[in-house]
């Protein structure tokens, strides 16, 4: 019970962090409106991501408490410092983007790809970050069939987004030249990556963003 509680407590917690970071996004999102971005945001797919990941915080709470899925401590420590490592990810991702960071994703011709921070190591840092999350969160507590479920097929519409998003930013930016030589979603050092070459000066920039 006292696990039980904790646990819920944790999801409680990141519940609320999303809708912080959903002001954070609307602020954004209309700041860049108001500048002329160009939104390219799938609304149908954004509808589905919303609904499924309203119904992932049910849905681990619901398997904790009522299937009495038990904690195990090192199964446990290690999912709840994966979802601290994620968080750290995605708010490193914030940082480099700025007021650029939304949930949607818009470009804009006067302004360039960012590729400063994080984006050294991977082009798509908050994404992979929400996918480890969807999967460790509810592992905290044992709850392996939300995880397994919700995990797979919110990574699965996350790829299909990254895809659309990055359609846009070759589409509208100089993206292709700046930052394919760089991994898709896991972080990766430079001087990990063989044969990559250092990347000119942006000559227009993009708005990115990710959905939670």
């Amino acid at each position: 019970m006292v696990t039980q509680a904790g646990f819920t407590l944790l999801v409680v917690l990141v519940f609320l962090q999303r809708g912080l970071e959903q002001r954070f996004s609307d602020r954004n999102t209309a700041a860049l409106r108001q500048r002329g971005a160009r939104d390219h945001t799938p609304r149908e797919l954004s509808r589905t991501l919303l609904v499924l990941h309203m119904a992932w915080f049910a849905a681990m709470l619901l398997e904790v408490w009522a299937w009495g899925r038990p904690f195990q401590a090192p199964l446990g420590i290690a999912m709840v410092t994966a979802v601290l490592l994620a968080q750290a990810l995605r708010y490193a991702s914030m940082q480099a983007l700025g007021v650029q960071w939304t949930l949607g994703f818009f470009t804009m011709p006067e302004l360039g790809v960012v590729d400063r921070g994080v984006y050294r190591y991977c082009r798509h840092p908050s994404v992979f970050a929400v996918m480890v999350e969807m999967f460790a969160l509810p592992l905290v507590h044992g709850a392996w069939l939300t995880s397994t479920v919700f995990g797979c097929v919110y990574t699965a519409l996350l790829i299909r987004r990254t895809d659309l998003e990055e359609q846009a930013l070759k589409q509208d930016t100089d993206y292709a030249r700046l930052l394919m030589d760089r991994p898709r979603y896991l972080p990766v050092p430079p001087w990990l990556r063989r044969g990559n070459k250092q990347p000119e000066p942006p000559a227009s920039r993009v708005e990115r963003g990710r959905h939670p």
